[in-house]
């Protein structure tokens, strides 16, 4: 059995690294995978690029096509994604060879709606692993506030000037007629997320497996508290908290309401607050009062194994979280997870026992939490042995494996008719 998958990129952001990840494990389970990206990072060569002719150039036009729709604003440029340009992948040697196609977050250039299109409608089984919004929406990758999904979108606040048939039901519609006569398979790496599918139009009548992302837990360890304090020159003497990224001034993660909890605990002078991921405004970090060390952007598994080791407890203080990526790669480490109830990390935390979850998005509850977490009776009461074995039973490599082959398995078989 042949699976060939498809991602954006191989390396950056959640989706790509969860893609990545699952791609490696399916290989240790003995199936023969491969990947297609339009913006290839790394040595692997069992992920191919789309294209070596500037592979970014349909990213461009299809930005280029949403800022004139938008009258020229850059309002939520990349907040939507229209699907307008894309690689026909359905060319390569590696689709004509695949059993099943697997989708992952493949927008931003790597794949149109017409290749969609003609994915769904190649007599190849095809699986999508949503790791947004953009499969159940006409054009957002978070729907927020906006309820316009359960119908056939339109009016989208996302854009600058909505319209009942603007550029949203537009699309929407579109992916409707792609999606009627199509067996897809998709998957939500959430409860939450699952239960948005099934108000969607588009797939409210459609199964929806629910897949977690997986961990290598052999790459993210625990490691010595205080060597790593060393290493990194953090204090010895300090509760440190951890907030990481792929960009941590992304609106949608939630810094500001960070920023503005630990504001609040005015009574503590014993806080260092530790920072990775790419930052976008260079003004980004001038409201923190408290010390804090900037670790820049990282992506090597073994440095991020450190800061999580060397931190007490991890934020997420995101809006909206599918899954919630760096929570079961801290928890890997054994540190204690606050965040708040935005979709996928209820389906991680259990509240009070491996970690805090709030159902309150504010900066007060935030910061309830991290007292709760750097408390005696609280989160330094927690096994850190035990909050690793949590992750190691839930989201290793083999047992994420082993569900997706079944799922594969179930669809070559429908396939054949056997």
């Amino acid at each position: 059995m042949k699976i060939l998958m498809l991602s954006t990129y191989d390396k950056y952001g959640g989706a790509a690294i969860a893609a990545t990840r699952l791609m490696h494990a399916l290989s240790d389970a003995g199936t023969d995978v491969s990947m297609i990206v339009m913006d290839k990072q790394s040595e692997d060569t069992r992920i191919m690029q789309a294209s070596t002719f500037f592979p970014k150039r349909h990213f461009y036009r299809e930005r280029l096509s949403i800022f004139l729709a938008n009258r020229l604003h850059r309002k939520n440029l990349f907040a939507v994604s229209i699907a307008n340009c894309g690689a026909d992948v359905t060319g390569t040697k590696a689709f004509a060879e695949a059993d099943v196609i697997h989708l992952h977050w493949v927008n931003q250039g790597l794949l149109s709606l017409r290749t969609l299109d003609k994915i769904m409608h190649s007599g190849k089984p095809v699986v999508w692993t949503m790791h947004d919004m953009w499969p159940l929406t006409g054009i957002c990758h978070y729907a927020q506030e906006c309820s316009r999904f359960t119908s056939e979108c339109g009016n989208c606040p996302l854009l600058y000037s909505p319209q009942r048939n603007d550029l949203s039901r537009k699309i929407f519609c579109r992916k409707k007629d792609i999606y009627a006569q199509c067996d897809i398979r998709f998957v939500a790496v959430g409860t939450h997320l699952a239960e948005l599918a099934k108000l969607s139009t588009l797939l409210k009548n459609r199964s929806i497996t629910i897949i977690p992302n997986m961990l290598d837990t052999g790459e993210f360890r625990q490691k010595d508290k205080a060597e790593c304090r060393k290493k990194w020159g953090l204090p010895q003497d300090k509760d440190i908290i951890l907030f990481g990224a792929a960009r941590i001034d992304d609106p949608i993660k939630g810094f500001e309401k960070l920023t503005k909890a630990t504001s609040l605990l005015r009574g503590r002078n014993n806080i260092h607050l530790l920072l990775f991921g790419r930052i976008k405004h260079k003004e980004t970090l001038s409201g923190l009062e408290m010390p804090f060390t900037y670790a820049g952007t990282i992506s090597d598994t073994e440095k991020l194994s450190e800061l999580y080791s060397a931190a007490d407890i991890s934020i997420s203080a995101s809006s909206f979280e599918t899954f919630g990526q760096t929570i079961i790669e801290s928890m890997s480490c054994g540190c204690v997870p606050v965040a708040f109830d935005s979709g996928g990390p209820a389906d991680i935390i259990i509240h009070k026992e491996n970690g805090f979850l709030t159902e309150r998005h504010s900066p007060e509850a935030l910061a309830e939490g991290i007292e709760w977490g750097l408390s005696e009776s609280g989160g330094k009461n927690l096994d850190r042995n035990s909050i690793r074995a949590f992750v190691e039973n839930r989201y290793s490599g083999q047992k994420v494996a082993v569900q997706y082959i079944r799922l594969y398995s179930s669809l070559t078989k429908k396939e054949k008719g056997t």
